[in-house]
This record gives C-alpha cells, structure tokens and sequence, in this order.
C-alpha cells in the first residue's frame, strides 16, 4: 500500500532559497509568502495527471 505525503515542514536558515530549490526540483512555483513561511505549489501537469486540476 502506498501512502501520499501532503505537507513537509522543515527549519533552515534560508527558507526563500530552499523553496525555491524545491520548486525548481519539483517543476512546481512558489505560492504566496507569510513571513518566513513558503509554499512550493506542484505544476499543472502534475495537478492534471493527478485530476486535481
């Protein structure tokens, strides 16, 4: 059985440039940001492959 991981949270000292990474990484964006909290938001094609468009 597999498992869907939705959220990881992780402590660094420069959370912009790890996002930013991982968005690069991942085909994905950056969302919107709330202080020192960022989002990388997955691509369209992976939210069409998966029917979460």
């Amino acid at each position: 059985m597999g498992s869907l991981v939705r959220h990881v949270t992780i402590d660094c000292a420069d959370p912009h440039g790890l996002a930013q990474f991982w968005a690069q990484a991942l085909d994905g964006t950056l969302g919107d940001p709330e202080g020192n909290e960022l989002c990388v938001e997955r691509s369209q094609a992976e939210r069409i492959a998966t029917g979460n468009a």
